[in-house]
């Protein structure tokens, strides 16, 4: 495991843009889905689940979930390297609680 202090700052700052960067692309790229996937079935155009729906009607979508994915998993490696396992077990917890509550509050997540 690496200290912290040996993990370049300019490439951890640089990983955390682009995650972010990416997460602003993909919070309005499936804000606007969402609108027209709504506004479609509410006018009796579609009546396909929202995951076949989005797939056949915006490939953007697509492309813009899997840059975060790939974002969020550069900056996760950039974690791991500077903190090791102790930040592995911190992130699993950290899912565990939000998927328990998340579930408690009857949100169940759509895998796509």
């Amino acid at each position: 495991m690496l200290a912290a202090t040996d993990v370049p700052f300019d490439a951890s700052q640089m990983r955390k843009k682009n995650y972010q960067d990416a997460l602003s692309k993909f919070e309005s790229d499936d804000k606007e889905a969402r609108k027209n996937y709504n506004e479609e079935k509410d006018e009796g155009f579609t009546s396909d689940k929202f995951e076949t729906w989005v797939t056949q009607n915006r490939p953007s979508w697509g492309v813009s979930k899997k840059t975060l994915q790939g974002r969020s998993d550069e900056l996760t490696q950039t974690a791991m390297a500077a903190f090791g396992l102790a930040y592995q077990e911190k992130l699993e917890k950290d899912k565990s609680d939000f998927s328990k509550a998340a579930f408690q509050a009857g949100h169940y997540p759509e895998f796509i």
